[in-house]
């Protein structure tokens, strides 16, 4: 079970085992939140939508993704994903392979993504979106 809350000055990530109730806080850097996160398929790894800048107001102006281990709370934020935060980003977790997927929605077009923990780059390709779709990224099967 993953918790996300609201926060001030420095959050962090509660990451609680419900069957053994073990639990491990993820700590963020000073003004960085988390909004979404996905566990890869044996749980090692969590990934994380979290605030890359704060704009006026103290809303986030962009985003990024960032991939924690959980058993040491080691967290890593994964290259090339800073984003406007007016893109919606759908993200999750290829089946077999370990590499994380992400996918934004584009007009007419979804820009998807992957990357294998600790590559150096994002490999990324723009696709065409049929009208009125709405890309979803996950497990699958597909």
């Amino acid at each position: 079970m993953l918790g996300l809350s609201a926060c001030i000055a420095r959050c962090a990530v509660h990451v609680l085992n419900l069957a053994g109730g073990s639990a491990r806080v993820i700590p963020l850097a000073a003004r960085v939140r988390a909004y979404q996160g996905a566990f890869s398929q044996d749980g090692r790894l969590l990934a994380l939508l979290l605030t890359a800048r704060i704009g006026a107001g103290g809303h986030a102006a962009a985003n990024r993704l960032a991939v924690a281990i959980v058993a040491s709370r080691r967290l890593t934020a994964v290259p090339g994903t800073t984003i406007g935060s007016g893109n919606g980003i759908d993200f999750g977790w290829q089946a077999g392979s370990g590499w994380l997927v992400a996918v934004v929605g584009l007009q007419n077009a979804w820009q998807v993504a992957v990357w294998p923990p600790g590559d150096a780059r994002l490999y990324v390709a723009v696709t065409r979106a049929p009208a009125g779709s709405w890309p979803v990224a996950g497990p699958g099967p597909y």
